[in-house]
């Protein structure tokens, strides 16, 4: 009966852990104004738990040498750990200046939707868990580049 009671405080621990996070994800400003891929992204933990091997990912869409449209996986930022009220800076999402130009990978250029996926395992979880937001790049009237969150993500893209 105790190990039953045991198991089921450990249970209840853990989804607590898992659930409890509260992770954002928000664009600053960008380095130039005129190339949205120059604006890292800031992930902080408005959550009370520490979280623990924190790694950001940027995904975009691309055209790969057969025309099909395909994916793009990044990882550009990591930290050891994020404490609660804690942020840090992904890097800029450059994907230009991450991909030679021998590797057959065509970006559509400008990159006008990112997904920012964020990995983490919250303190007392045993398991990894993450947050994934979607952003669009648009212009203001005076040209310079802006990211702004949104439902739509990338497998939407060109339907």
């Amino acid at each position: 009966k105790g190990l039953g009671i045991l198991l089921f405080l450990l249970g209840a621990i853990q989804t607590f852990a898992y659930f409890l996070p509260d992770v954002s994800i928000k664009p600053q400003e960008a380095l130039n104004a005129s190339d949205p891929e120059t604006v890292p992204f800031e992930v902080t933990n408005n959550g009370i738990l520490t979280l623990y091997n924190v790694t950001t990912w940027c995904r975009f869409a691309h055209s790969a040498p057969n025309d099909k449209a395909t994916y793009l996986t990044l990882v550009n930022s990591i930290a050891k750990e994020l404490k609660p009220k804690e942020h840090t800076t992904a890097l800029p999402c450059a994907l230009h200046s991450m991909i030679p130009e021998t590797s057959g990978i065509h970006i559509k250029n400008p990159v006008h939707v990112v997904e920012i996926d964020v990995s983490f395992r919250p303190q007392f979880a045993w398991f990894n868990r993450g947050v994934i937001q979607a952003f669009v790049a648009m212009p203001d009237a005076k040209g310079s580049w802006h990211w702004y969150p949104t439902a739509r993500s990338l497998t939407d893209e060109g339907k």
